[in-house]
This record gives C-alpha cells, structure tokens and sequence, in this order.
C-alpha cells in the first residue's frame, strides 16, 4: 500500500486518509467538501472525498514538496491552486479537497472572514513553475 506523509511526522497509509479527513473535519468544523462555510448550517455538511484529498496531497508533495514559506502567501487562495491541481492532473478536485490536504500536510492557514476559501504558506513561484 502506497504511503503519504502527515503533519504528524509519520507516514501513514493512503487507507487512513477518511480516518485522518475526519480528524481535520472535527479541528476544523466548518470544513466541508466544497470548502469553509461561514457558518455549519450553510448547506449539508459533506466531507472531503479521499480521493481528491489524495490526488492534492500528492500534487503539493511533488510541487511545493516539504519546504514552506515561513508566511502566508495571500497571491492565490485555496481555490485558485485547486484550479492548478486539476490542469495539472487533469481531474477535478474540490476547494474542500485541496484545503483539507494542505491541512493535512501541515501547512498554516489564514481563513478571510465569510470566504469558503484560505491562504497557505505554499511558495508561489516554486509550485506554479512546474
């Protein structure tokens, strides 16, 4: 079985992804599978899928790697990289998605009031150069 790296410094299978989805969802109860709700009854509450959690987190691995910027980088919302990850790979991936891997990975995260989207300290140039 294939292995990812976790914010918690070990590596876990890809099979405890739902179960790792579900940690970040209860840190994080206004995360859903379409990104940060303003407020938990704004619609259905939907977890991120694995699948689109997986293919980000792969994509963040080999794009922006383990190496983070010591800041926020407010240039390009979750949102924005969500859209560099499926013309990468070429499959759809949710804001919910791609906000719950970064999450996962480690990453910091700044949430705008009211935005379904966030900022990381991902590295601009290095990620959306490849």
């Amino acid at each position: 079985m294939p292995y990812v790296y976790i914010a918690n410094g070990k590596m876990n299978p890809l099979g405890d992804i739902p179960e790792e989805i579900e940690k970040v969802c209860n840190e994080y109860p206004n995360l859903t599978g379409h990104g940060l709700k303003k407020y938990k009854e704004d619609s259905v509450h939907q977890l991120p899928n694995p699948n689109g959690v997986q293919l980000c987190m792969r994509w963040l691995l080999e794009n922006d790697g383990l190496k983070r910027r010591i800041t926020i980088n407010t240039k390009r919302s979750s949102y924005g990289w969500k859209h560099i990850v499926e013309k990468s790979c070429g499959e759809y991936v949710s804001n919910g998605e791609f906000i719950c891997a970064a999450l996962l990975l480690g990453y910091k995260m700044k949430h705008p009031a009211g935005s379904p989207n966030a900022y990381f300290n991902i590295k601009e140039q290095d990620a959306v150069r490849k």
